[in-house]
């Protein structure tokens, strides 16, 4: 508790929680999204501009994706950061578990741009862009490019970490993309 007490201090110091810093630089691993900076939106009626403004409100994870099981809350944010350090540009973020409700990827470039997508548990899979059990979702980085990454959760049971990948990883090869 000691040491943990001082470090969450750390991260609150900077004003924003930023959540996990995620470097893109092989081609053929994924990575873990385990600790994201997450918000509790009990309504469920946040927007993305509205929860771009709540960025210091977000919490820094301290255990592998807080899962919301229980909780009263009806959406959960999550948000972590990516930087493409890799030659690939292509990048897939994948959610483990087809029965989640509605998951939406915001991803917010340093440009300004938005690109925003929803995919749901019980969607078709000709409807997704990519044919999975899971929820795939691509996202484009150019080398040295980073994106901010806020994923809305209608479902409280994000239960296993979330990864980023490309679309040579082993991890998801077993996928379609249309």
């Amino acid at each position: 508790m000691r040491v943990v007490f001082p470090f969450v201090l750390f991260l609150l110091s900077f004003g924003a929680a930023r959540g996990q810093q995620v470097h893109l630089q092989d081609a053929y691993r994924s990575w873990s999204v385990t600790y994201p900076a997450y918000l509790e939106d009990r309504s469920g009626s946040l927007s993305f501009q509205q929860a771009l403004a709540a960025t210091r409100h977000f919490t820094p994870a301290t255990i592998p994706v807080p899962n919301f099981l229980g909780n009263l809350s009806k959406a959960i944010w999550y948000r972590f950061d990516a930087t493409n350090t890799s030659t690939d540009t292509a990048w897939f973020l994948e959610i483990k578990g087809g029965y989640m409700h509605q998951q939406t990827l915001y991803q917010l470039f340093d440009d300004g741009r938005v690109d925003s997508l929803a995919l749901y548990g019980d969607q078709d899979f000709t409807a997704r862009p990519v044919r999975s059990s899971n929820l795939v979702f691509p996202v484009h980085l150019q080398r040295g490019e980073r994106v901010s990454c806020y994923l809305r959760a209608t479902s409280k049971s994000l239960i296993r970490p979330y990864g980023i990948c490309t679309p040579g990883c082993r991890a998801i090869a077993h996928l379609y993309c249309r």
